[in-house]
Parts: C-alpha cells; sequence; structure tokens
C-alpha cells in the first residue's frame, strides 16, 4: 500500500513538471493530477486519448517509448554517412589517403591524394573519382627523401591528356602536348646530353616534321618516322661546315647531295673545299668554210666535271 502511494506522488510530480500544471490546480486534493488537466476525463483510457501531451508512465519508463522503425534509422545513417562537400582526411583500407572535397561519394573538386605502395602525391582537380584538369604528379627522391614533379600538366580519365611537362630525370625533360599518356601533337624534349628535339610527336615518338640539335650544334631538319630520320631532310655539319641535303631511310642518308656551308666559320672545316657541279657548254657557232663541209655548223662538245670524292 505505502509501495502503491510513494508511486502515485511520484507521478504526479512528474506530471506536474513535464505538463506544466497551475499551482492553483496542484492544490485540490479530490482531483489526481490527470483529472486537474482535463476534469471532464474520469477513466485512464479517457486521459490517454484526450490529453495531449505525453503519456505519464513514459517519463518514468522511456523504454516504452515509440521508435522509429528500422529501415528509417538505417537510412538516416546512411545519409550522414555520405561524403559530400570538403572533408577532412579520409583513409582506405589499403593506406592510401585523400583529403579534399567529394560529390556522392567520389573525389570531386579539389584534392590530395598520397598512394601508399609508392608513397607518390597528387595534388590538383578531381571528376568523379577521377584526375582531370589540371594537377601535379610527385614521387619522393630515394635518396633524399624529398619529394619531386615527376608530371605537371592537364589530365584527363586518370591519364596525362593535353598540354603539360613531364620531368624524366633532372636533364631528360618534356614539354608539350599528350593524348592519353603518350606524346602526341607539338612539342620540346630536351636529353641529357644536351640535345634538343622539337616538332611533332605521335604514339610517343618523333613522327612528321622536326628539328633535332646536336650538342656540339649541328641540327637535323626534316622529316621523322617513328624516332628515326625518314624522308627529305637537311643536315648541318656545324663544325665542319657542310650541308647534306637528300633522301633518309631509317635514320641513314640514301640520296643527296653535299654542299660546303658556312665554311668560313667553321670551327674544324675539311682540308679542301667541296668543287661546286657545273657543265661547260658552248654556244653553237655556225662557221663557213670551203670544200664539201662548206655550210656546216661545227659545235664543241658538252664537257662534265665531276666533284672530287671527299672523306668527311
Amino acid at each position: 500500500m505505502i509501495c502503491g502511494q510513494i508511486f502515485q506522488i511520484l507521478v504526479s510530480e512528474l506530471f506536474y513538471l513535464k505538463t506544466g500544471v497551475t499551482h492553483l490546480q496542484k492544490k485540490k486534493p479530490n482531483l489526481l493530477p490527470w483529472q486537474q488537466t482535463n476534469p471532464l476525463a474520469h477513466t485512464w483510457s479517457e486521459v490517454c486519448r484526450q490529453h495531449p501531451y505525453p503519456k505519464p508512465y513514459q517519463y518514468i519508463m522511456p523504454f516504452l517509448r515509440p521508435r522509429k522503425p528500422k529501415e528509417n534509422r538505417w537510412k538516416d545513417w546512411d545519409q550522414n554517412a555520405q561524403k559530400n562537400g570538403l572533408k577532412n582526411t579520409v583513409y582506405t583500407v589499403n593506406g592510401d589517403e585523400y583529403t579534399g572535397e567529394w560529390r556522392d561519394n567520389k573525389k570531386h573538386g579539389k584534392g590530395t591524394q598520397r598512394w601508399k605502395f609508392n608513397s607518390a602525391i597528387y595534388d590538383g582537380d578531381w571528376q568523379y573519382g577521377k584526375r582531370n584538369g589540371f594537377g601535379t604528379y610527385s614521387l619522393p627522391d630515394p635518396v633524399s627523401g624529398e619529394y619531386k614533379k615527376v608530371y605537371s600538366g592537364e589530365w584527363q580519365n586518370d591519364k596525362r591528356h593535353g598540354l603539360g611537362t613531364n620531368f624524366y630525370s633532372d636533364d631528360d625533360i618534356y614539354e608539350g602536348h599528350w593524348y592519353f599518356d603518350k606524346r602526341d601533337g607539338w612539342g620540346r624534349m630536351f636529353y641529357a646530353d644536351c640535345s634538343t628535339y622539337e616538332g611533332e610527336w605521335s604514339d610517343d615518338l618523333p613522327n612528321g616534321e622536326g628539328m633535332l640539335r646536336l650538342a656540339n650544334d649541328s641540327r637535323y631538319e626534316g622529316f621523322w618516322k617513328d624516332g628515326m630520320k625518314h624522308g627529305t631532310g637537311k643536315f648541318f655539319f656545324f663544325e665542319k661546315g657542310q650541308l647534306y641535303d637528300g633522301v633518309w631511310i631509317d635514320d641513314i642518308p640514301k640520296c643527296g647531295k653535299m654542299i660546303d656551308f658556312g665554311r668560313e666559320d667553321a670551327i674544324d672545316p675539311t682540308l679542301y673545299p667541296i668543287p661546286q657541279e657545273e657543265t661547260l657548254r658552248t654556244r653553237m657557232k655556225p662557221t663557213w668554210s670551203q670544200g664539201e663541209h662548206a655550210n656546216s655548223i661545227q659545235t664543241v662538245p658538252e664537257v662534265w666535271i665531276k666533284p672530287r670524292s671527299l672523306a668527311l
């Protein structure tokens, strides 16, 4: 009996606190707390239907409150877990790290990716999980550990595409156009031996028209095929002061002519200059003579002077 009265007092006090029953209403001794709020209700079922506030027993026993269905709860959790906008560093199960912007759980916008297997870093633009736009790809130096640029330029679908610069080493550098990870279009290549190629590329090799300048300033100007001199082209021998102009096939000169070109300013000219090719002709002059050969035209035969063969 005493326990029942204590329970009723506790229910009444909590009901006053939660429902906001006034002090005057509390002084009515003949009405129970739930009857003071709605005096017309004389049964518990009527109070449960008419009372606008939560039921009194729910304040004491919260486990009896109605809960949302589980399917709604996991949908809310999944919505909160979606990666959209700028996020802190996200770690994947294989150890890779990404810091930047997201859209629909995919890297999208500005961001930095670090791969664990080779410690490479990409910093630039992303589009739906792939490198698209401008970005820089770097690798750590095996000796010093400092990061060095490998490629800086445009990307498309995770491949070098567009205008960009690739650092093969400190001395081997290519700057120009790319087509899906291959040099294609116009480009300039600086080699470690101080030679330079500038011209057209296709399938990652010189193809088309281009110029190769060697370290001693000798140069080739002409056509290329699969990285070799092929077609018409000129080769300037700067040290000898000579020029070869002709046809090349697979890096070998096949048919052409060699002439002196800037021999006076050459560093190490040949011992003798190359003689010029010429033909000596005389005009046909009629000569009148007596006898049976009178009124005949005497001519001087054509003379062909061959150039001397010189060892270059």
